[in-house]
């Protein structure tokens, strides 16, 4: 997170560059308000009666993210299985095939389906938590 002490260090000491001293100031106005935000999203700081309609809403922001997150967590892991469970399946074929051309055609359509199938379970997750 920036802090305000970094800001204040890279400010220029110039008066020759007054515009971006005015940018610097407003970073520090936008990063202050930003971490207001952030501590009342997250209850470390009890927002003023003004600000609670805003507290609120930051709440509810802040839990979305994280519930997005934990979904997308979600999913990569599915996959990950699968990209795992596709290359197993694929190496146990081979060695069962053990170079018979019919064998392995057999294998190849079961090891096809499987995946397919794998793959369906995963969409199918994903459009129930709505990803």
């Amino acid at each position: 997170m920036v802090q305000m002490s970094d800001i204040s260090r890279a400010a220029p000491t110039t008066n020759h560059q007054p515009r971006q001293r005015e940018g610097i100031e407003m970073l520090e106005r936008q990063t202050r308000s930003s971490n207001e935000l952030l501590a009342y999203a997250t209850g470390e700081l009890r927002p003023p009666r003004g600000d609670r309609a805003i507290a609120k809403e930051a709440r509810a922001i802040y839990q979305e993210t994280r519930l997005v997150g934990l979904k997308g967590d979600a999913v990569l892991a599915i996959g990950a299985r699968i990209l795992e469970g596709a290359a197993a399946l694929d190496r146990k074929r081979r060695s069962l095939s053990d170079g018979d051309g019919v064998m392995n055609s057999v294998l190849i359509e079961i090891e096809v389906q499987t995946i397919t199938n794998a793959l369906k379970l995963q969409t199918a997750f994903a459009e129930r938590r709505a990803v």
